[in-house]
């Protein structure tokens, strides 16, 4: 079976720079593994503009302009 996953292999999860109300939900495992989790975490991301922990090891901003070499 084939997973897409990021170059790191962290799921890539959260609001997409640059985009109005575009989010991303991408290499995320099987539903009972992390689907339920990151779900939820999902939903509270786009009503309370937050999370309740640091998620920057899988959050899609991780690979912006910011942290590009160039």
């Amino acid at each position: 079976a084939l997973f897409a996953f990021a170059s790191d292999r962290f799921p890539r999860i959260g609001p997409v720079q640059g985009k109005q109300k575009y989010w991303s939900a991408c290499g995320v495992m099987a539903a009972f593994n992390q689907g339920g989790s990151v779900g939820l975490m999902s939903a509270k991301w786009m009503i309370e503009e937050e999370t309740e922990r640091n998620i920057m090891a899988i959050d899609v901003a991780r690979f912006g302009d910011w942290i590009s070499p160039r």
